[in-house]
């Protein structure tokens, strides 16, 4: 017989790593988003 103890814990691991992962890519994304631009804004013609 089958001990089905430890199944949920495993699925629950995997769908918060899934999670996880997915939220460090958000993050990552915005941080990208929002970061100031290489080229300095005097020489732009501002």
């Amino acid at each position: 017989m089958r001990s089905t103890g430890l199944e949920p814990a495993a699925y629950g691991f995997e769908v918060r790593r899934s999670i996880q992962l997915s939220y460090e890519r958000l993050m990552e994304n915005i941080r990208y988003a929002v970061q100031p631009p290489a080229v300095p804004l005097s020489t732009m013609g501002g």
